[in-house]
């Protein structure tokens, strides 16, 4: 009698223990996957913040867009991202696959806007003022293709 109690009790601990590593496993896998999943949406945020200063930075320096075809292009093969930016009219002036400029982009995704401080001078104003310009959109991976 005593042998099939100790049995008994052994099932039963054994039953428990599987349970218990069967809903901890179920547990960390869903939570590994949205782990990852916002590891992945944070890091497109920091290259997007990353390519905005970069391209802000560019047009100040240049006052156009003319040469950002090339830091498209390096940028998209180093990150293997998709990359589009276009001017105030939705017209591409740069992008990943540089069939594409000189088009009208079609939007489908919001895109972040790109803007310049600029020094203005009104009539009887004694001291300029700054004033933000928007200079641009840029889109990252909007097709998620690289």
């Amino acid at each position: 009698m005593i042998h099939r109690l100790q049995f008994r009790l052994l099932l039963a601990f054994v039953l428990v223990i599987i349970i218990t590593i069967g809903t901890v496993s179920i547990f960390v896998f869903s939570n590994t996957g949205d782990q990852l999943h916002q590891f992945g949406q944070q890091q497109l945020r920091d290259q997007t913040a990353r390519y905005k200063f970069m391209f802000e930075n560019y047009y100040t320096m240049n006052s156009s867009w003319d040469g950002a075809q090339v830091g498209v292009a390096q940028l998209s093969q180093i990150d293997r991202q998709n990359i589009i930016l276009t001017d105030n009219d939705g017209v591409t002036v740069a992008a990943t696959d540089s069939t594409q400029i000189g088009k009208q982009y079609k939007v489908k995704t919001t895109g972040v806007s790109l803007t310049v401080w600029e020094m203005t001078s009104g009539m009887g104003m004694t001291q300029p003022m700054m004033k933000q310009t928007q200079i641009g959109v840029l889109y990252v991976n909007p097709e998620n293709r690289p």
